[in-house]
């Protein structure tokens, strides 16, 4: 088991993301998840202290969990395509750009 104390974590260009193996980096308050393929963010609601998400360039089919982080302030989500994006209006803190939604694809792909 990792104890890692870490505020930040980029990761880019990866082929494959699995959130559920950074569940153990409680302290985490910024994730940039950016021009990855095959990311599954199941597991996300585990990093309990996260105010930043980054998910840009992606293709995900839902990201419904991220409205279970409640100290999410800021979501960018620039170039990705996602599926459903009905439930991330719902997080209590969260601020969105309109700039940041521009280019975000809500339809079957």
């Amino acid at each position: 088991k990792m104890n890692l104390d870490l505020s930040g974590l980029v990761i880019n260009n990866c082929p494959k993301v699995k959130i559920n193996i950074y569940s153990d980096i409680k302290t985490l308050e910024t994730l940039h998840i950016v021009n990855c393929d095959n990311v599954d963010i199941s597991g996300i609601a585990t990093l309990s202290n996260l105010e930043k998400l980054f998910l840009q360039n992606l293709t995900l089919e839902e990201i419904n969990e991220v409205q279970e982080l409640k100290k999410l302030e800021y979501l960018s989500l620039n170039g990705s395509k996602i599926k459903d994006l009905e439930k991330i209006y719902k997080i209590p803190n969260l601020k969105i750009d309109n700039e940041e939604i521009f280019g975000i694809y809500d339809e079957e792909y």
